[in-house]
């Protein structure tokens, strides 16, 4: 089974110089999406300043699974760690959306998709910010239930 509180933060790693990784750099920057990666081994981790971002992390301060980890909701926690232990056990993809409290205090939801490197002892993954999707959701049931009440006062006799 994974430990997943590693305690090397590999998150000043160079970016990718070569065309190719300049290019898939910028459209992760652009596309404000959060690039990591897990030694399964080593329990290294990697995670690219805009992923540091969406947790809250400065790009120069340590960040670790551990971190990350304990800046979600305590109510999204274990079932975070359960379905990522799960899906390095199963050779499985990964795909969560929990909830953070970032070290400002800021609430901020967050989904994440990772899978193994068929290659490599790795997990690969993204992480992006989906507050304004679940926002914008939970407006719109709050008004199909006001509507749904009005409705249904208008009709009582």
């Amino acid at each position: 089974m994974a430990r997943l509180s590693p305690k090397i933060d590999l998150s000043m790693r160079p970016k990718r110089e070569d065309p190719a990784g300049r290019s898939f750099n910028i459209a992760l920057d652009t596309a404000k999406i959060g690039a990591w990666e897990l030694d399964i081994n080593t329990n290294a981790l990697f995670a690219s300043e805009e992923c540091k971002a969406l947790f809250g992390v400065g790009p120069d301060e340590p960040f670790d699974a551990q971190r990350a980890f304990e800046l979600i909701h305590p109510d999204y926690r274990d079932a975070v760690q359960n379905g990522f232990r799960t899906a390095l056990e199963n050779n499985t993809q990964y795909l969560s959306e929990y909830c953070i409290t970032q070290p400002n205090g800021s609430v901020r939801w967050l989904s994440s998709i990772a899978v193994r490197d068929p290659g490599a002892a790795k997990m690969l993954g993204v992480t992006i910010d989906v507050t304004e999707r679940k926002r914008a959701r939970d407006i719109l049931q709050q008004l199909s239930s006001a509507r749904s009440t009005s409705e249904r006062s208008l009709i009582k006799p």
